[in-house]
């Protein structure tokens, strides 16, 4: 899905070993990279390519999964501490990340160029990956990215 993305945004996309990437942007094997600022900030990629565009172009969310026989088999009570449990949780790393990537942009702002897309350039990118969500859809449901564009605050 990423790759298609990226294709879909007119790049030459390339998978490389997460491990590789730093000596590839340091000897121009690849121009550039996709990572979560806490990843670009552990990692040092910072060090070695000069632009850092927050583009907010994806969403990776993480998934609570129960086999539905073995939530199904817990007393409604359990359930309502676990959702209460996965909301909390959800929530806390939502601020907890927010917070994080703060700290990190404070600290590499004097090494490298960070640009923030304007709204009609994010829109541009959404409507880039639109035939990505259509070549998905079988797993990637509208549904889905509802929930997703309500959580990150984008209108569709």
């Amino acid at each position: 899905i990423i790759i298609s993305t990226y294709e879909n945004l007119g790049a030459n996309a390339t998978a490389m070993a997460f491990t590789e990437v730093y000596n590839g942007l340091q000897q121009g094997v690849v121009s550039g990279q996709e990572n979560p600022l806490a990843n670009i900030y552990t990692m040092r990629f910072h060090e070695v390519q000069d632009y850092l565009s927050l583009t907010n172009h994806a969403y990776h969310a993480y998934a609570a999964v129960m086999n539905q026989d073995s939530w199904d088999s817990l007393p409604e009570d359990l359930q309502a501490v676990m959702l209460e449990a996965f909301d909390n949780g959800r929530d806390a790393s939502r601020a907890l990340t927010l917070q994080d990537e703060e700290t990190i942009m404070e600290e590499i702002k004097d090494e490298i160029a960070i640009n923030e897309l304007t709204p009609e350039q994010r829109d541009a990118f959404i409507e880039a990956s639109m035939p990505v969500h259509e070549e998905y859809e079988d797993i990637v449901t509208t549904e889905l990215l509802h929930k997703v564009y309500d959580a990150v605050g984008i209108e569709y």
